[in-house]
């Protein structure tokens, strides 16, 4: 087993391999989060330093003083998994361009990957089929989503944003298989937990549901902040929070202290 020091040489060594920009290029921080007699398990957290550094500009010329920086999927899975639950997840945090899946297992990140298909994917879909504006576009896939599939206008929206959700479901199967088969450790799959502003999409949990043949569940960003049975309502709702699942779990890396 190598000291810490030469394991720290090993992992910066290996991570070169795998990441598209040089070593001085990117900021890159590391944990250990299990092993074996035989293997350790490594989490490596890479970003490039001119994306980092742009930020921590902005922060301090607002007066601000940034004390950590940390990876968007960490922070979601902080807001999203119960703390203490060792089960294993696929979070799906829905964005504007970009979708995030985040394969969280035995209370660790395992894998992530960006992926195409996102809120854009669906109303672009409506303004190619339908012939119209991307207001009404966004007014229609807010209205009716997913849930009308016969008759006149509703049954044409979801023809259009059908395309969208096997495309998002094909690339969760894919991020999947990746993980079961080059993470031997990897437990079976609980559930896929939805986030981010495009879970909200009328429908959807059902439609991915039916695709993927397993569980899917809007995520509570408020699982580690309110009791389970709480009849406290926050000012956000519970579905208007899914797009600050992020925040969120930063707010509470920093109530742990950073």
């Amino acid at each position: 087993r190598l000291p810490e020091e030469e394991l720290a040489e090993a992992v910066k060594w290996e991570s070169e391999q795998h990441i598209p920009l040089s070593g001085s290029e990117v900021y890159l921080d590391w944990q250990k989060v299990g092993e074996s007699p035989d293997h350790l398990e490594i989490l490596v957290a890479a970003s490039p330093k001119k994306l980092v550094d742009s930020y921590i500009n902005v922060l301090r010329r607002a007066g601000l003083i940034p004390i950590a920086c940390e990876v968007e999927s960490a922070a979601t899975a902080r807001s999203l998994v119960r703390e203490g639950d060792n089960a294993c997840y696929i979070l799906v945090d829905i964005g504007i361009s970009r979708t995030s899946l985040i394969i969280y297992d035995r209370a660790t990140l395992q894998f992530t990957a960006s992926v195409e298909p996102a809120g854009e994917t669906f109303t672009n879909s409506l303004v190619r089929d339908l012939k119209i504006s991307i207001t009404e576009a966004e007014g229609m896939k807010k209205i009716y989503g997913l849930n009308a599939k016969e008759g006149g206008i509703e049954a044409r929206i979801y023809q259009s944003l059908k395309g969208g959700v096997e495309a998002l479901a094909k690339e969760i199967e894919t991020a999947l298989k990746f993980y079961q088969d080059h993470f031997p450790q990897g437990q079976t799959l609980s559930k896929v937990i939805l986030c981010g502003g495009g879970a909200k999409l009328k429908g959807l949990v059902p439609e991915l549901k039916m695709i993927l043949k397993k569980e899917v569940v809007l995520g509570d960003p408020w699982v580690n902040i309110l009791a389970p049975k709480s009849k406290y309502l926050p000012e956000v709702s519970r579905k208007d929070s899914l797009g600050y699942a992020t925040a969120i779990g930063l707010a509470l890396r920093g109530m742990e202290g950073v």
